[in-house]
């Protein structure tokens, strides 16, 4: 599941967030990630269409649980 680009970028945000959200942003990336690769109809995109959301996904969920932190 974990494209060999995505992984160096994928292991440096959960680093950034605390132990308790780490097995969240785990199970939200897969969940993403095999979801998106569902509903996408073009065979060929959907390896991509499913990177793109489930890396999307964790920017924005590793970017809200800082913002919580900073409180």
């Amino acid at each position: 599941m974990l494209h060999k680009h995505d992984e160096k970028w994928f292991k440096e945000q959960i680093a950034k967030l605390p132990a308790a959200y780490v097995a969240q942003a785990y199970e939200g990336y897969q969940s993403t990630w095999e979801t998106a690769y569902e509903v996408e109809p073009v065979d060929h995109r959907k390896q991509n269409a499913a990177r793109r959301a489930a890396n999307t996904r964790l920017r924005e969920f590793v970017e809200r649980v800082l913002k919580l932190k900073e409180r």
